[in-house]
């Protein structure tokens, strides 16, 4: 699990588009300031503290066991269920179709600003 990947999942469960920062605790949780508290309960699982599993089967395919899913489209954006999109960034980091843009500072902190 990477504070980025739990950035993101972080961001598609938000329900606004408020910059918010992630970073890596001592044992290994992530916490970010949007009041997700995020980790890894298995090979491909992220538990969140809000009570939804992010599952990640051995092909990349992504579900949230509240019913989101996901495709990849024709452009290379991730599309999510509930109306979100995400793609990698050409300068680093992910981009939201939301505006905001998630870049990792180092291995641990991941922050998630508008552009």
């Amino acid at each position: 699990m990477s504070v980025l990947e739990v950035a993101v999942f972080a961001m598609v469960m938000a329900s606004t588009a408020a910059p918010f920062d992630c970073w890596m605790e001592a044992d290994q949780s992530v916490v970010c300031n949007n009041d997700l508290v995020a980790q890894e309960i298995g090979h491909g699982r992220i538990r969140f503290s809000n009570g939804v599993t992010v599952h990640k089967d051995a092909g990349g395919v992504l579900w949230f066991d509240n019913g989101i899913d996901t495709y990849m489209d024709s452009a290379g954006w991730i599309q999510f269920s509930n109306g979100q999109s995400a793609r990698r960034n050409p300068t680093g980091g992910i981009i939201f179709g939301n505006g905001l843009v998630c870049r990792p500072q180092g291995s641990y902190v991941v922050n998630c600003t508008e552009e």
